[in-house]
């Protein structure tokens, strides 16, 4: 293809090529945008193009808007030899559509009718050709407009490229004609990221974090206004983020923290999201008003537990009546769980606010310390402890319980009246709590604890500021022992000459007198010693200082009253001497 130096609007004049000398006596035709028409009014807009087509202003159209271009070319001026136009070709951009049978062209005196003697071809969706191969369609010098209809789908810059021919002649003379098509689309999609609280989340932290992101298709993302509401529409925070500029698809992360969000309900709200078209030359810049909200709850506050005994409790069964409050994500629906107490699990009933702890199998006359455990929907957690009583055995019952008055699920002194309280630390096995158990046990107190499935007891009966006397349950006998303060003490509990159960005394508190102990569980040997005997039956009260007290006082007594025996004898003879040997 040859291209001649040819300017499409101020004119060509073939008398200044030599080659088009010899062919033709001259022939100007000048072509020109006159106007551009949209089809909803049918009114084409004046655009002037005086000068170099490089040189001027580019054609401007919005994108997806039906627009009627107007090309008129005039090959009249005076003096000139006239050469008839024979062939047009007008080629559109890819994404350009042409509107079916809107073609035509006129003189310019009967504006749309097709009057000129010229066939239209789509030889393709974007080559549009006007053609009169046997005369030409454009003689003598008259002015010709060749009209379409046109849509642009795709905001940008581009180019419509035009050649035309003269009647037998196979030269292609070429121009083109700038044009821009505007973007009027706002970014399309507005969404939450993946690290964003889901909706209606609650959190226990004064943090929100905002990840959002938005799409465009030709245009980049310009700005987010990212806002933290209150429930009632006022503001909390806000945040006006500028995209990255060149980006189509842009995300933006926020993260709102600090004292002022302190715990209750929100509001995060992404608007007016804006492309920046204006950037790429492709017209103003557009906003999405629509926007997105998410709703999430800031929670810090534990819910509150009350815990109480419930009348419904007896001698071998606890009731407990749980009361959980939350005035923020709230307990609706949540279930408290329940540690500590007897052997036997805790039983929970109902949910929410008013709860009911149950555990049953227990002894009579026995504390028995519970920790309840509520949590929220932000994941606080609210505790309560507490130790409670079962209610006193019946007559002939044991003081912590069992089946029956003989107290036949422990062995030792298990029945004896003689402890005041017993402490529950049987729920599980001492052998398998590295541990142990740590109790504060006053004068008459003991803990009741499990070695080997079995049940024994650990009693305090008597201490001073610094030593205490315990009383340690074993399968044969009763054992005693006094402690200094931070003496250990072993004991062979189950009679298999190995010591089960270490006894610590780790202080004495001066104010109440309680012994503070540690009561582990070990396997070593018996001492030669431990093996020497046993100081009391099983089954028996262990001997206090009253009660030794008690058992002085009764030798006393005997041998008073031995002595007096012997006295009365002795004196009976002398008289018996008298009488018979008065003289």
């Amino acid at each position: 293809m040859v291209k001649k130096d040819f300017n499409f609007f101020e004119g060509l004049n073939l008398f200044n090529n030599k080659s088009g000398k010899k062919s033709y006596n001259g022939i100007l035709i000048i072509a020109g945008i006159l106007g551009v028409m949209f089809l909803a009014s049918l009114i084409p807009a004046s655009i002037s193009v005086n000068e170099k087509l490089g040189a001027q202003g580019v054609l401007t159209i919005n994108e997806d808007v039906t627009t009627r271009l107007n090309i008129s070319i005039n090959s009249s001026l005076a003096g000139i030899t006239k050469q008839n136009v024979s062939e047009v070709n007008i080629t559109l951009p890819g994404s350009f559509t042409f509107t079916a049978n809107s073609n035509y062209t006129t003189n310019g005196t009967a504006p749309y009718e097709d009057s000129r003697n010229a066939t239209f071809n789509l030889n393709s969706s974007t080559l549009l050709l006007w053609t009169n191969t046997t005369n030409g369609f454009m003689t003598n010098g008259s002015n010709t407009t060749l009209g379409f209809n046109i849509t642009a789908a795709n905001p940008g810059n581009y180019t419509i490229n035009i050649t035309y021919k003269l009647f037998n002649d196979v030269t292609e003379n070429n121009t083109y004609i700038n044009i821009t098509v505007n973007d009027t689309t706002a970014p399309r999609v507005v969404f939450f990221n993946s690290q964003n609280p889901v909706a209606y989340a609650n959190l226990s932290v004064r943090e929100i974090i905002v990840n959002v992101s938005a799409n465009d298709t030709f245009s980049a993302i310009g700005s987010f206004n990212i806002s933290l509401l209150f429930p009632n529409g006022s503001l909390a925070n806000n945040t006006l983020h500028k995209g990255a500029l060149l980006e189509v698809n842009d995300s933006v992360r926020v993260n709102f923290t600090g004292i002022h969000l302190t715990d209750g309900q929100y509001i995060i709200n992404v608007s007016n999201v804006s492309d920046n078209a204006y950037l790429r030359g492709f017209g103003s810049n557009n906003t999405n008003m629509t926007g997105i909200q998410r709703n999430v709850t800031i929670d810090l506050t534990a819910p509150t537990v009350t815990v109480v005994k419930s009348s419904s409790s007896t001698a071998h069964q606890i009731v407990l009546d749980v009361t959980i409050t939350d005035a923020t994500s709230g307990i609706v629906g949540k279930q408290c769980t329940a540690s500590g107490g007897g052997v036997d699990g805790v039983t929970i009933s109902g949910t929410g606010g008013s709860q009911t702890a149950t555990q049953t199998g227990l002894g009579c006359n026995t504390a028995y310390i519970y920790t309840l455990t509520c949590l929220d929907y932000s994941g606080n957690s609210g505790s309560k402890q507490v130790t409670v009583n079962t209610d006193t055995c019946s007559s002939g019952g044991s003081s912590d319980g069992g089946t029956g008055g003989s107290g036949s699920d422990v062995v030792g002194s298990a029945s004896s009246s003689f402890w005041i309280l017993t402490y529950n630390e049987a729920t599980t096995d001492l052998n398998g709590d590295t541990d142990g158990v740590s109790v504060n046990l006053d004068e008459r107190y003991r803990v009741k604890v499990k070695v080997d499935t079995e049940l024994y007891y650990v009693g305090v009966t008597e201490t001073t500021d610094t030593t205490a006397d315990i009383n340690v349950t074993t399968t044969a006998e009763d054992k005693e022992a006094t402690l200094n303060v931070g003496d250990v003490k072993k004991f062979d509990v189950n009679a298999d000459n190995k010591y089960d159960v270490a006894v610590t005394l780790n202080g004495i508190d001066s104010a109440t007198g309680k012994a503070d102990l540690s009561v582990v569980y070990i396997q070593e040997p018996v001492s030669a010693e431990d093996q020497v005997g046993v100081t009391e039956g099983a089954g028996e009260t262990p001997t206090t200082p009253e009660k030794a007290k008690s058992k002085a006082w009764i030798w006393v007594i005997v041998v008073l009253v031995a002595l007096a025996i012997v006295w009365a004898i002795f004196s009976g003879k002398k008289q018996s001497r008298r009488k018979n040997y008065g003289f």
